[in-house]
């Protein structure tokens, strides 16, 4: 994936997370949970 790929996927999110603040939390704490099962 491109670097201009990946902020671009980057900026969608932010916007869709400016609407809906619970969605920040469940991501936030995503990486964690797939650095706990798989790293």
């Amino acid at each position: 994936m491109s670097l201009a790929r990946a902020l671009t996927f980057v900026e969608l999110e932010l916007r869709r997370l400016r609407h809906d603040p619970t969605e920040v939390f469940t991501r936030a704490v995503q990486p964690v949970l797939w650095i706990g099962v798989f790293g």
